[in-house]
């Protein structure tokens, strides 16, 4: 497999996919939409998570929970995050 920067660099890639077959310039535009979008929208909902988690901590901070149960509330959390983001 290529690097990102290989890819770009190659000259005979240009217009190609993955696969060697040629593409025109609109599909290529509109694969690079495709993938903004998506990692826009990824991006929108991890971050609303992070903000989440925040209140919450705060909220729990505010009500009087110990360091000790801050901590294991936040790392619980940050834990499950990653394992929605990573499968």
């Amino acid at each position: 497999m290529k690097t990102f920067k290989e890819l770009i660099n190659d000259s005979e890639s240009i217009g190609l996919d993955l696969n060697g077959k040629e593409i025109s310039e609109y599909e290529v535009g509109e694969r690079v939409q495709c993938f903004l979008n998506g990692y826009q929208i990824v991006e929108k909902t991890h971050r609303n998570q992070l903000n989440k988690i925040s209140f919450q901590l705060n909220r729990k901070l505010a009500e009087g929970y110990q360091a000790k149960e801050l901590i294991q509330f936040y790392n619980e959390s940050i834990g499950s995050l990653l394992d929605d983001f990573i499968f």
